[in-house]
């Protein structure tokens, strides 16, 4: 009898509707013996295992002591979270095995490399080696079921006296990652653990089963650890990526949960399908599939692939480890929690039996491994082979990322790679080859000068590398029928997570996609000719103090030192105009650090510069004069303003999105190392705002901001800079709001006045001056000009525009990266490029007239000779020209005339203060590094830049 039943039938606490028997699953997990000499999870924690979730500290107990007690199990580390929590993966195997592990690793190693080895040795040690699997589990931590299983297997697998159980350990590696998510874990079984009451409820709607906000899914920074595989932003990930590669496994499974009230999904999935999956995957997935079905047949259990899980996105588990030829399989169990959850037809799922589901499926798919182990390897061996062939579809490519100023960008993609294992060289002189830039232009000649980097496609693990750098990769025409169909007739989508991801796009450097595999006599390996230069400043041998000292602007880091410096008590200004004093020029937002602004001693403040400047990694350079030459800045001019010192606070909990609110805090606070204050949205109305003079809106605080409207105005007219994002930048654009820039659908009537604001843009950067007509004495000798001449507002009846933008509103697939053209003369576009990607998803247009900046529009004009002047959604192109706005992702005609030429971010002036919108997250999952530096831009130069400070203050 289980304990909870006991408990209930003792206390008389069972409610009518719900039996004793209802809370009870008796059914054993596993068959056959055990040997004694193993502790049972029961004996070390003291309750059976399903009973209730296990902690960490509780799974790490069990892993410790069976690692003492059994020959067969080996616990390695492989990181540790940002609460300090051990990330831990037991290798169960035969003691043989587990005694040769580094010659395992170096044989798999071998064969993962193709290249370098004959046939004959590759058939041998493709013989020898065990096949390995990597089952994962609970990478979401209120999805709790996984890691239970996990305790259960592998007390199984290291116990088990059964001869199948011992053959199959003779012959295979069995990984066990328990849990990889141990802070989310934990955070939500704190949460229920606080709202068990006494009586059991099995009502999935109790807030027993879905905890408090941001409940579990998430990582200590609220980052969804299964979108990270591609991107390594977190320690969890990491560590993984880095243990994983060592092992090269076969099978990898990702064990999660859903609603409660479904059934039992499990690989393959529908699609869309990445191009890059290989045909050995889709061949063993239907195998796996078959056998993890007869195992749920054979317990009667209800189950389904499919349907709603595709494979498109390559950040999950199992699509990333299937890029590395593992057969990637995903599992989703419906979701429990505790007790139990009342299903529809009557019956209770307890929390004991969704584990058990968890389990069957485990020994399911590491059976068929075992029993296909020869074919599987033989293909796993075949598709890498092929991978680096001559005729590989990944020969004759090369991604090229060119020499940037930004070095701490450059540094974070190189991470990236490197962590990735990928292979990457530099070239040591000019060369020039036939490419593809990001916006998809063709060039039969691209220059790129010595230093560029060089990544070819046709190496080891092409396919995982094609999927993270490739510009544009397709869907099926199949999937996209069926996908249109689906829109047209229901208004909703089948793609899961976003369609656009490449990582030169999101991290916003310029590459280029060439056909060509890289020159072998002009490269060198990666780290001779990056040219790190280090930080610090250049103290000189001059014995005179210098007049300033500037650090460039281009750097991401630039904004963090400038805050730094100023809490340091050294005056900083920016620069807002590119600059060249002397023999040295600078560039637009470089930081001007003057002599005669300190109040410090020289030496303190050039000691403070100097630390600082080396703990980012960015250079001070020195200059003995402040006098630029002809129309060039000086020091002493209105071009170089002095920022203030930003007191920051961003709101979050409960209605704040937490993924928003999570991106937002790691770039702060872990990324940068940054101070902030974060507030709870519910005490916002009681909050002094006076201690702030920047406010951080996340996206979701629609709520918080209606009843704090006044308060919130009171505060940005007496100086505060007010940045909102998402839905709550869409809930500052309104009447009575505090942004003039409003949705698009709220204006259809007013499309004429945001039109001819699009065109005096293009205007002032296309029109040609006529100086004769200037000079002119007679009033009459030209004709004026305007910017809407020859264009066509008219554009039919007010309810005909809100039927085509309610037909349009539901082509906005979410998750494409666009392009938008930059303003570079605005202070938030420093360190911009001439274009800058974007990933839109929120569906959101922001229209900006009179009184509204835009530095970011969606849309860059590019040259299209011969081409009339066209509308493209409800703006006007000029002739000649034809606006580029699609990068990477599906983006349907409908969405692309909707969104063409909005504004992706606005800047408004409010009494003393300002309002900054954003359409979409700049910190999308820590990985938009374009959209990241708008925003650092936005944070610490906006007290200074774009609100008035009072002086002192």
């Amino acid at each position: 009898m289980s304990a909870i039943r006991t408990a209930c039938l003792a206390l008389g606490l069972l409610a009518p509707q719900l039996t004793a028997q209802d809370l009870d699953y008796d059914q054993p997990f596993f068959q056959g013996e055990h040997t004694g000499q193993v502790s049972t999870p029961e004996e070390i924690l003291g309750f059976r295992l399903g009973e209730r979730p296990a902690e960490h500290r509780e799974i790490e107990q069990c892993f410790k002591l069976w690692e003492e007690q059994s020959d067969r199990a080996t616990l390695l580390t492989h990181g540790e979270t940002f609460e300090g929590r051990t990330l831990y993966h037991i290798v169960i195997s035969s003691p043989a095995n587990l005694s040769r592990i580094d010659d395992i690793q170096k044989s798999s190693a071998r064969l993962a490399d193709a290249r370098d080895i004959s046939e004959a040795d590759a058939k041998k040690l493709l013989d020898e080696i065990p096949a390995v699997a990597w089952m994962a589990y609970s990478i979401h931590g209120d999805e709790l079921s996984g890691a239970d299983a996990a305790l259960a297997c592998a007390w199984h697998f290291i116990s088990s006296t059964d001869d199948n159980v011992t053959s199959m350990l003779d012959d295979m590696i069995i990984i066990i990652d328990p849990m990889m998510n141990p802070d989310g874990r934990d955070r939500y079984l704190g949460q229920l653990r606080e709202m068990r009451g006494n009586v059991p409820t099995t009502d999935d709607q109790a807030r027993l089963h879905g905890g408090r906000w941001p409940q579990g899914r998430t990582n200590h920074y609220l980052f969804d650890l299964n979108r990270d595989w591609t991107l390594g932003v977190n320690p969890e990930t990491r560590g993984r990526i880095k243990a994983i590669n060592k092992w090269h496994p076969l099978l990898m499974v990702d064990a999660h949960e859903m609603g409660g009230q479904d059934t039992y999904l499990f690989s393959p999935s529908r699609e869309p399908i990445n191009p890059n999956y290989s045909d050995n995957l889709h061949k063993w997935l239907d195998v796996f599939a078959g056998d993890q079905a007869g195992a749920f047949d054979g317990k009667g259990w209800r189950y389904y692939t499919g349907e709603w899980a595709d494979d498109w996105y390559p950040g999950y588990s199992n699509a990333w480890s299937a890029f590395r030829g593992a057969i990637g399989i995903l599992y989703e169990q419906a979701g429990v929690d505790w007790y139990g959850i009342k299903r529809p037809e009557g019956r209770v799922l307890t929390y004991r039996e969704s584990v058990h589901h968890q389990v069957e499926s485990t020994l399911a798919n590491i059976k068929t491994l075992h029993d296909n182990a020869g074919g599987i390897k033989l293909g796993w061996y075949e598709m890498r082979k092929q991978d680096v062939a001559a005729d590989s579809p990944y020969a004759n490519r090369t991604f090229a990322i060119t020499p940037t100023e930004n070095r701490s960008r450059l540094a974070a993609f190189v991470d990236l790679m490197e962590l990735q294992g990928f292979e990457m060289f530099v070239l040591n002189r000019a060369y020039s080859a036939a490419g593809t830039d990001r916006l998809g232009r063709d060039h039969d000649e691209i220059e790129l000068p010595a230093g560029t980097l060089l990544i070819p496609n046709r190496q080891p693990n092409a396919r995982l590398l094609a999927t993270m750098l490739e510009f544009d990769p397709h869907m099926s025409e199949e999937f996209l029928a069926m996908e249109r169909r689906e829109l047209v007739r229901t208004g909703s989508t089948e793609i899961y997570d976003i369609t656009g991801w490449s990582t030169p796009m999101m991290h916003d450097l310029e590459a280029y996609e060439l056909r060509a595999s890289p020159p072998g006599e002009f490269i060198a390996e990666l780290g001779e000719g990056l040219g790190a230069l280090g930080g610090g400043v250049n103290r000189g041998d001059n014995a005179t103090p210098w007049t300033a000292w500037i650090v460039g602007g281009m750097d991401d880091q630039a904004p963090a030192l400038a805050m730094e410096l100023m809490a340091e008590g050294v005056a900083v200004r920016y620069a807002d105009e590119a600059f060249t004093w002397g023999d040295r020029s600078f560039s637009r937002g470089s930081l001007v650090i003057t002599r005669e602004d300190q109040t410090l001693d020289y030496s303190d403040f050039v000691n403070i510069l100097d630390r600082l400047c080396q703990a980012r990694n960015l250079q001070g350079i020195p200059v003995d004069t402040g006098f630029g030459q002809g129309d060039i800045a000086d020091i002493g001019g209105e071009h170089f303003d002095l920022l203030a010192m930003p007191r920051i606070a961003v709101l979050g909990e409960a209605p704040v999105s937490a993924y928003d609110f999570g991106s937002i805090w790691y770039t702060l606070d872990e990324r940068y190392k940054l101070p902030a204050t974060y507030l709870s949205a519910a005490s916002m109305r009681f909050t002094d705002l006076r201690r702030y003079n920047v406010l951080v809106l996340p996206s979701g605080a629609n709520s918080a901001i209606s009843g704090a409207m006044d308060d919130l105005r009171q505060w940005v007219e007496a100086g505060g800079t007010l940045i909102a994002i998402g839905s709550s930048a869409r809930a500052l654009a309104r009447e009575n709001g505090l942004s003039d820039a409003r949705d698009l659908s709220a204006v259809l009537d007013d499309l004429d006045t945001y039109e001819i604001g699009v065109l005096r843009e293009w205007a002032a950067d296309t029109e040609k001056l006529d100086p004769d007509a200037v000079w002119s004495h007679g009033a009459g000798a030209s004709e004026p000009t305007y910017p809407w001449a020859g264009v066509d507002l008219s554009r039919g009846s007010a309810e005909e525009l809100k039927r085509r933008d309610n037909w349009q509103r539901q082509f906005m697939t979410p998750g494409t990266i666009v392009a938008s053209r930059v303003d570079d003369e605005h202070w938030l576009t420093a360190g911009c490029n001439e274009y800058l990607p974007i990933l839109y998803s929120s569906g959101t247009v922001f229209m900006a007239k009179d009184g509204v900046e835009a530095p970011l529009r969606y849309g860059v004009l590019d040259d299209a000779p011969g081409t009339e002047a066209q509308r493209v959604g409800w703006s006007t192109i000029p002739s000649g020209k034809q606006l580029l706005l699609r990068m990477s992702g599906l983006l349907w005609p409908e969405a692309a005339h909707r969104i063409a030429n909005g504004a992706a971010v606005t800047r408004e002036r409010v009494g003393m203060g300002q309002v900054i919108l954003f359409a979409d997250s700049p910190t999308f999952r820590a990985t938009s590094l374009g959209t990241t530096r708008v925003f650092m831009n936005a944070v610490i130069y906006g007290p200074g830049l774009g609100s008035n400070q009072p002086i002192g203050g």
